[in-house]
């Protein structure tokens, strides 16, 4: 629950700071229910004037979220994934993927 609602919080903290793209604010709307699940696992990072977040969810859909600091906007896709071993394959929703992401994301379980 802790992490659910870190999540909750994740999301309205950026769109009180900051407005969706154009492309993206349907792609949140829509996959709402989908992403309503437990969040398995969330990794953050800070770089070149954005800060990305990548949440996995237990019912296999993930969620993508770029905030662009210069622009005061924020980028969202969202969708389905796969896991084989530690590459995880990622289907994105109504194929919306952000320019800040591709289509596989390595897991590094040892090191969380």
């Amino acid at each position: 629950m802790k992490k659910l609602l870190f999540f909750a919080v994740l999301i309205t903290g950026c769109s009180a700071k900051y407005t969706p793209t154009d492309e993206s604010a349907s792609i949140q709307k829509e996959t709402k229910k989908m992403l309503n699940s437990k969040v398995d696992k969330m990794a953050g990072l800070t770089t070149d004037g954005r800060t990305y977040y990548f949440i996995l969810n237990k019912n296999k859909s993930f969620a993508g979220i770029v905030n662009m600091d210069s622009s005061k906007r924020y980028d969202f896709c969202a969708g389905t994934y796969q896991n084989n071993a530690d590459t995880l394959n990622l289907s994105y929703y109504k194929n919306y993927k952000s320019t800040y992401f591709t289509n596989k994301a390595i897991i590094d379980n040892l090191n969380k």
